[in-house]
């Protein structure tokens, strides 16, 4: 006896219909991610700008101060000046010379250290800069006192509501426990049943070179529903469902202390 070649080709497609709505609320969820993302970069950056116009007016005072206290300095000095110049001329106590003497260095004292402040303001103002601590910097009061126009003031229930509606940091929060719900949409989909659509075509013939020839002959083709449900994962699948809960109930602690913050 001998054997009869046989040849065949086939093409089958296959298309979920329903697999407990986890497709879409995994698409849902990326989307939510991303947004979470995109907001937790403008936290970060309101964070990073806020750091910086800090440290700059911490700077500005630093400057502003050293010039108060080195006028200080000088009266101080004009004083001993003074007092020296009447202790010579006997109308005076040797008292006053001293206790002007002891105003000039404790006003030399307070130069110095305000000299110190000003290094360290200028340090914390680069490293929030990103720069090397020691890079020099030099800042410009851009405040004018005489024309300065500042804006209207807001009561403290206007401020609380625009930081609710505006700020990134919660906006962010919002968005986390926004995916954290989906996941547990997802997570609860692997208790539902899968059902998919096929769809399958083949060719079969004992010639080769008569497989894809004569279409209209040595075809069949098939399709219809499946249906499956998993019953012996079950423990995973609550696993995970109890893991999603976990991560939901975070997410909402972390917006309500975004709030109270």
């Amino acid at each position: 006896g001998f054997a009869i070649p046989s040849y065949s080709a086939g093409i089958t497609a296959n298309q979920m219909i329903y697999n407990g709505g986890a497709s879409w609320n995994i698409i849902k969820q990326a989307k939510q991610n991303a947004r979470a993302t995109e907001l937790n970069a403008d936290a970060t950056e309101n964070r990073t700008a806020m750091t910086v116009k800090q440290q700059y007016y911490n700077l500005l005072k630093a400057i502003r101060t050293h010039e108060v206290q080195l006028e200080q300095v000088k009266l101080s000095s004009e004083q001993l000046r003074q007092s020296e110049t009447m202790y010579k001329l006997g109308t005076e106590a040797k008292v006053a010379v001293l206790t002007a003497r002891a105003n000039w260095g404790r006003s030399r004292i307070v130069l110095i250290t305000q000299e110190s402040a000003i290094r360290q303001a200028k340090a914390a103002l680069n490293t929030s800069m990103g720069r090397p601590a020691a890079a020099p910097v030099d800042v410009v009061d851009m405040i004018d006192p005489e024309t300065a126009s500042f804006p209207a003031p807001m009561g403290l229930d206007a401020a609380i509501s625009a930081a609710m509606d505006r700020n990134p940091d919660i906006r962010s929060s919002s968005a986390q426990v926004r995916t954290a719900r989906l996941g547990k949409k997802v997570a609860t989909g692997g208790l539902l049943p899968t059902v998919t659509a096929f769809f399958n075509y083949n060719r079969s013939n004992s010639e080769l070179n008569r497989l894809f020839n004569n279409l209209g002959q040595n075809w069949s083709y098939n399709y219809g529903v499946s249906f499956s449900l998993s019953i012996l994962n079950g423990t995973r699948t609550y696993g995970a469902i109890s893991q999603a809960r976990a991560d939901y109930y975070i997410a909402e602690e972390g917006l309500e202390q975004q709030r109270r913050n």
